[in-house]
């Protein structure tokens, strides 16, 4: 315990940083420590982030697999898979394992998205045995017990029945849905309530089976290993075997022709929540940098074009946000905010109107030079600690970005001239077509949705 208590200490006043600025003037030179690669014995490629500043200990699992390899009617199936893994084990129960995780203060959690699943362990570098055992026993031998399935489905549909209280997360999810159509994108990585409730055992090892393998996957240790790691972890995943398995078929994303609307009827709502978007792009496009500083002028910080306008200056709104969302297959460019119910075709005409600005007039100098100001000084943050490095290189790898990207960004930021972003404005914003959410009172919404276009109502029942 007395470790525990002074590794607490030192967590409390630690600041780690793995990416260094030879000069805080915000120049070019920027360096970004690379791993030690290591391949297994049976094919996992391995990162190695050293550090010896704190006795810690992290593994990092990506399956390069997420949701979006969820069957047809079988939404849910890898983010349920997900949650089992530490739900018991062929040698120990839900309870056992959270009992060993918690004696030697370590922890065990997942993420699930659209492109990737991310499995993570972390506890005390003085009880790396233990940790690497219990990491490996939870990824190759889950018991996916029926019993345990039963009660997260529960709370999952629970959840989904509570989700009138959070019209925003609500308007969010049904928003993809609405976006993306027949892609698979669309659907929610927790499933539907029909999905859920339909879930069946066997498909989640049949998911398991498929790709929770070691050639699709990549393994990042971080901290205080051992020198034996890489011989403990060969003779821990030894049994770990590669699987060829064949890849879903994703449609192509379609582009939007026209200007869609669509009212989802939330007759008790007393705000209106709107979302707006429009095409995108994948992770990889060579203007991602750009779109990056453009959605940062629009929408990214408190002093956007969006804030300015919608909410200071007309005051229809308390936040309004533009999101880039980049990934594997498709992409979308979003504007998200929340008004009275009243005021909601003022607000939607305020917003495409900015809309509308950007695409034909292009940025300024000056918010070209703020916004790169803002991204250059939030970037060493997103990289502080040699967790969200590796995580980070992780990723940009998963999604086929260059290696250098980290350690350019600083310079490929500041190259990035005015003629330069507003050919990527008039590349991706003129004449653009957008699909619009509006998420509140039918019977008071209806009169003011007419002049954007033909609108489709639905219940907000269709999207649980």
């Amino acid at each position: 315990m007395s470790k525990w208590i002074r590794f607490c200490a030192y967590f409390s006043l630690f600041s780690l940083t793995m990416v260094s600025c030879s000069s805080m003037n915000m120049g070019t030179s920027f360096k970004v420590e690379s791993p030690k690669k290591v391949v297994l014995e049976n094919g996992l490629k391995v990162r190695l982030y050293e550090d010896r500043s704190l006795p810690y200990l992290s593994f990092y699992l990506l399956i390069k697999t997420g949701s979006a390899e969820d069957s047809m009617a079988q939404s849910g199936t890898a983010a349920m898979m997900s949650h089992l893994l530490d739900k018991g084990t062929a040698n120990l129960s839900a309870e056992q394992l959270a009992n060993r995780l918690e004696s030697i203060g370590a922890t065990f959690s997942q993420s699930v998205d659209h492109d990737f699943i991310m499995l993570s362990a972390q506890g005390l570098s003085f009880y790396h045995q233990e940790l690497t055992d219990l990491f490996s026993e939870i990824v190759l031998r889950p018991s996916f017990k029926k019993t345990e399935m039963n009660r997260i489905k529960r709370r999952w549909v629970q959840h989904l029945d509570q989700m009138v209280e959070n019209p925003s997360g609500l308007a969010s999810l049904m928003y993809n849905r609405y976006f993306y159509g027949e892609h698979p994108y669309a659907r929610s990585s927790f499933g539907t309530k029909r999905d859920i409730k339909m879930m069946k055992r066997k498909n989640i090892f049949k998911y398991y089976l498929k790709y929770i393998r070691p050639n699709n996957a990549e393994l990042a240790v971080v901290g205080r290993y051992p020198k034996s790691l890489i011989e403990d972890l060969n003779k821990k995943f030894k049994k770990w075997k590669n699987r060829t398995a064949a890849r879903a078929s994703f449609p192509s994303q379609s582009l939007i022709e026209e200007t869609q609307v669509l009212l989802v009827n939330g007759p008790r709502l007393s705000q209106a929540h709107i979302v707006v978007g429009q095409s995108g792009v994948v992770r990889k496009n060579k203007d991602y940098l750009a779109l990056k500083v453009i959605n940062t002028i629009l929408g990214g910080t408190f002093t956007s074009r969006l804030m300015s306008d919608v909410r200071a200056k007309k005051g229809l709104t308390y936040s309004i946000s533009a999101n880039l969302s980049s990934r594997k297959n498709a992409g979308a460019l979003k504007v998200t905010t929340f008004t009275r119910v009243n005021k909601v075709k003022e607000t939607l005409e305020a917003i495409l109107q900015n809309l509308k600005n950007l695409g034909e007039s292009g940025v300024t100098a000056e918010e070209l030079a703020k916004a790169k100001a803002y991204l250059k000084g939030s970037f060493p943050r997103q990289l502080q600690t040699a967790e969200s490095l590796a995580k980070t290189q992780m990723l940009l790898s998963h999604y086929s970005v260059e290696k250098s990207y980290l350690s350019d960004y600083i310079e490929n930021l500041e190259s990035l001239t005015l003629s330069e972003v507003n050919r990527v404005v008039r590349e991706h914003w003129k004449q653009k077509k957008f699909k619009i959410l509006v998420y509140g009172p039918k019977k008071k919404l209806l009169p003011q949705l007419r002049s954007f276009g033909i609108v489709k109502v639905k219940s907000y029942r269709d999207y649980l």
